[in-house]
């Protein structure tokens, strides 16, 4: 129950915080991050120390996130996992008094599916985006495709031969450009798969999955000078699943305790 109460914090954080002004934001994130934890303590029966690890381990995540910084930070990442880890397994009592049941289903479960759903949505996204600038190379690392080919006869080089310059983008190309519907695609991929699992629907998973990578095949196959588009793609993708199916075994987990 206080590893899904951290990932309640850390998600609605993320949620109200986003796309704002950096200080808006920040103070939203903290608000948020406070909100949670003390009525986790007032009216969830939750030790005080349980909920003052939430609190400071979301306003850890929440502040360093919300900082500038020229390489991603991707410590924030290990510390919530390892504190989600920490709570999941600690024997915490809840007081007697807290309320057990929702709506006729367990409060742990509740909890957990409330999480989830959130850290599903923004926090993953943020995770997904850090990795990705991780492995970004830097601008005197970027690898640029050839603008000639070389003629050998053996080892020797007898010529070689320009390549046209691809022609600029169109208008209707670069308002394209700007769309994000990543942000919008990755939540609702993720959630799909944690829906599709708890009901047992692994083949519809593995059809989703292929589906996505037959979608990206044109745009992947058009980078064949770097390769970085496959890259990037393996990299994005294998880290929203990652996510998802951690999210899905912790449910598993929590309706089978």
């Amino acid at each position: 129950m206080i590893a899904s109460l951290l990932l309640i914090a850390i998600g609605a954080a993320d949620a109200v915080r986003i796309g704002r002004r950096r200080s808006l934001s920040l103070g939203l994130g903290l608000g948020v991050v406070v909100a949670v934890s003390l009525a986790a303590w007032l009216f969830g029966g939750v030790p005080l120390f349980a909920a003052v690890v939430v609190l400071a381990v979301s306003a850890v995540w929440v502040v360093s996130m919300s900082l500038e910084s020229e390489r991603p930070r991707i410590w924030p990442v290990a510390l919530v996992g390892g504190a989600f880890a920490a709570l999941a397994v600690a024997p915490i009592t809840v007081a007697p008094h807290a309320v057990k049941e929702i709506a006729g289903f367990p409060l742990s479960w509740v909890l957990a599916l409330l999480g989830v759903s959130l850290v599903m949505t923004q926090t993953a996204n943020v995770i997904a985006r850090t990795t990705l600038a991780r492995v970004r190379p830097s601008g005197g690392d970027v690898v640029r495709p050839a603008t000639h080919w070389r003629l050998r006869l053996g080892s020797r080089v007898v010529g070689r031969v320009e390549r046209s310059e691809p022609e600029p983008p169109s208008e209707l190309a670069q308002g394209a450009g700007t769309l994000r519907g990543g942000r919008l695609i990755g939540p609702i991929e993720r959630l799909l798969i944690v829906a599709l699992a708890l009901a047992g629907a692994q083949g519809v998973i593995a059809a989703l999955l292929a589906a996505k990578g037959i979608v990206r095949f044109p745009e992947i196959s058009a980078d064949r000078a770097t390769g970085s588009k496959a890259e990037e793609f393996l990299i994005g993708s294998l880290t929203s699943w990652g996510l998802a199916a951690l999210g899905a075994g912790w449910l598993w987990f929590v309706q089978r305790s």
